[in-house]
């Protein structure tokens, strides 16, 4: 029986998180934690909404 791993999944990630800093840039303008968290998901909600569009 040949055990399948999961190597080679890396690059999807690798290129999702470039596209993500492409789009947003790779910094946050929030000070705070709690506020460089809020945007940090406000990016990441965008970026879902215009991969769905794609998608559709």
């Amino acid at each position: 029986m040949v055990r399948l791993k999961r190597y080679g999944r890396r690059w999807s990630v690798k290129i999702a998180y470039s596209t993500f800093k492409r789009a947003f840039r790779e910094f946050c303008i929030a000070k705070t934690m709690k506020n460089i968290t809020k945007e940090l998901m406000r990016k990441a909600f965008i970026y879902n909404m215009l991969i769905n569009l794609n998608n559709q």
